[in-house]
């Protein structure tokens, strides 16, 4: 207070001082909140990134064993706003991929999840279609079995059938053919 000094150019200074050292603080909280929203951006670019890592990682998985996965995929990720509740759980669940894969081939869910605004609802929702997603894929994915190397019971020779009853049939004909069933 200027009461409290007897020299007015004193108490001039120390106000001075006084308000320069509160600009300062408020200038240097200031820089810090800067700081801190920066890092948290970064942050949480990186952790964008890695989630878009991961969802990638499981395209290709699975574009590596269902035929038309990636272009379904590709297909549906146009529809889809990654800064909407759905987009999130997609990139979020560790079932993305086939998610995404499976909402390509049902627009009718596609439709109904996009409309959710609710991130917890979207990923509940998220989580019901796993199951259904995971069976999807399994009618698509290429068979484990190697390749057929010739049609089976043909023998080569073109489509033939051995009918043991046909009176036509010789005696070595028809020891032939049952000595190649055995």
């Amino acid at each position: 207070k200027e009461s409290d000094y007897t020299d007015y150019s004193k108490y001039i200074e120390d106000r001075a001082a006084w308000r320069a050292e509160k600009a300062a603080e408020a200038k240097f909280r200031s820089w810090q909140e800067s700081e801190a929203k920066t890092r948290s951006q970064a942050q949480a670019a990186e952790q964008l990134h890695s989630q878009q890592r991961e969802f990638l990682t499981q395209v290709e998985t699975l574009a590596a064993e269902t035929p038309d996965a990636m272009e379904a995929i590709r297909g549906v990720a146009g529809q889809i706003d990654m800064d909407k509740p759905l987009g999130q759980a997609l990139m979020q669940s560790d079932k993305g991929a086939a998610l995404a894969y499976y909402l390509a081939s049902h627009p009718a869910d596609l439709a109904r999840l996009d409309a959710i605004g609710n991130p917890v609802r979207a990923a509940i929702e998220i989580a019901r279609l796993e199951s259904k997603a995971e069976a999807h894929i399994q009618t698509r994915t290429r068979s484990s079995a190697p390749p057929q190397s010739k049609p089976l019971g043909s023998g080569g020779r073109g489509s033939t059938t051995f009918n043991p009853h046909d009176p036509n049939v010789s005696m070595k004909d028809w020891v032939a053919k049952r000595r190649e069933q055995e």
